[in-house]
């Protein structure tokens, strides 16, 4: 998956070099949030963005502004890499580029990309995740989507699919909620987004799609592993998980 390349690429250029503390890494609010992990362990920075590339764009040129360092990857989940701040958009030869040197250096190690993967989810946890969305066409889908969103705000879930809800971020009236205490966002644009962050390392989130007639839901989940062999079983309880809270949505909205 994109999430999966990302990481991939990140962990790489993490591991080879030692970087300086102002060097950024960004992905969009969909993305994996396992990518600011990486960042903390790599002792850099990190930012998120809303969804589309030119917001990854911006945040790297802004941010070689301020500090004199690049954006050295800024991916979305819905596929597109910029690296090290080479070309401001998405890019696909320097990924292309770049995926062919992390299989040499890893080559020459015996090691394959599955290993790379396998080495991430001992160290960080094994992330999945999914996508499903709601189609509702015409004027009245349009009314359906809305109304959909409106369900969500004016009774705002405590839990899903069991899992308690820690921490609420609402993009278009830009406030958080955590622990009974609302916050304003400051570091986010307006738009029709909300975030659920879990227990258990699980995030759910919805959105209006901007191009189709569409409600979408982003369901991630990140379980520990404690060695390559567990990663199987593993892998199959987080798919469980990541059907169960969509079942949970469906349930809401029904």
């Amino acid at each position: 998956t994109c999430d999966q390349v990302g990481l991939g690429f990140a962990y790489h250029l993490g591991t080879i070099q030692s970087l300086h503390p102002d060097t950024l890494l960004a992905n969009t609010i969909v993305s994996s949030s396992q990518l600011k992990q990486m960042a903390d362990d790599f002792g850099i920075q990190y930012a998120c963005t809303l969804t589309g590339f030119k917001w990854l764009a911006n945040v790297g040129l802004k941010h070689r502004e301020h500090t004199g360092q690049p954006l050295l990857l800024g991916y979305e989940e819905a596929l597109g890499y910029s690296i090290g701040g080479l070309v401001q958009d998405k890019d696909g030869v320097s990924a292309l580029l770049l995926m062919a040197d992390i299989i040499s250096h890893y080559k020459e190690q015996g090691a394959t990309l599955w290993d790379v993967l396998d080495e991430i989810a001992v160290q960080y946890g094994l992330s999945l995740s999914t996508q499903h969305s709601i189609k509702r066409p015409g004027i009245s889908g349009k009314q359906d989507i809305a109304n959909m969103m409106n369900t969500l705000r004016s009774n705002p879930p405590v839990a899903i699919g069991g899992s308690h809800i820690l921490k609420m971020e609402d993009y278009l009236t830009l406030e958080r909620s955590e622990q009974g205490v609302t916050l304003p966002i400051t570091d986010m644009p307006k738009s029709n987004v909300l975030v659920y962050w879990l227990e258990n390392q699980e995030r759910v989130i919805a959105r209006p799609s901007g191009t189709e007639p569409k409600i979408k839901f982003y369901f991630e989940a990140i379980q520990r592993v404690n060695d390559v062999e567990s990663i199987p079983l593993t892998k199959n309880n987080i798919q469980h998980r990541l059907n169960e809270l969509w079942q949970s949505i469906q349930s809401m909205l029904s």
